[in-house]
């Protein structure tokens, strides 16, 4: 019965998204760039929906931004593209950490990637705070190991994957050796 319920809820909340979606298109669709939009949509024409849609938007948004940040496509980059960058910093942090606190994890991480392009305040977390659940723990925990990855997502985003396949590597070899560091006996000795 249980179970029941929480399909029920979950349907509930779906529809009620669907909904809110579907209010919103029925407030706009009578706009010549909508209807032409879902015009192109229907005949599958994606080239043109792209061009007589989503370019003009993404044109509005580039606008805005660079007013915004003149001086930092980097910062830009964070604001358009925040989804992108949570995404993969969420997956990295649950491959390596496990998958607790990650969307903060990836949160955090994009909000001190954002203040550094934008007051250069260089990336460091404070571990010895109350509550650390959404500092990373394992991997890219410092601005050496963030900044380069930030600059491999960005190249990946636009067609670029070799340096990203490199940083994924330097991870797995990093998260290797201190799982290997970790594991060693301690006899009471250090070494000479």
């Amino acid at each position: 019965m249980e179970a029941d319920a929480f399909t029920n809820v979950l349907n509930g909340i779906l529809a009620g998204a669907e909904a809110e979606n579907q209010q919103l298109l029925a407030k706009v669709e009578a706009l010549p760039l909508v209807s032409a939009a879902a015009e192109h949509i229907r005949k599958g024409d994606f080239e043109r929906f792209f061009c007589e849609l989503l370019f003009p938007m993404e044109r509005f948004v580039d606008g805005l931004l660079e007013r915004q940040f003149p001086h930092s496509s980097e910062a830009q980059f964070v604001f358009k593209y925040s989804q992108f960058l949570e995404q993969h910093l969420e997956r990295i942090f649950q491959k390596f950490e496990g998958f607790g606190c990650c969307a903060d994890k990836a949160r955090t991480v994009v909000a001190h990637l954002l203040k550094f392009f934008v007051t250069g305040k260089h990336i460091s977390f404070d571990y010895t705070q109350g509550f650390t659940y959404h500092l990373p723990d394992k991997v890219l925990k410092t601005h050496d190991e963030i900044l380069p990855f930030f600059s491999a997502l960005r190249r990946l985003y636009y067609g670029y994957p070799d340096a990203y396949i490199q940083e994924l590597a330097d991870i797995h070899a990093r998260a290797a050796e201190a799982n290997a560091e970790r594991k060693k006996p301690d006899t009471g000795f250090e070494a000479a």
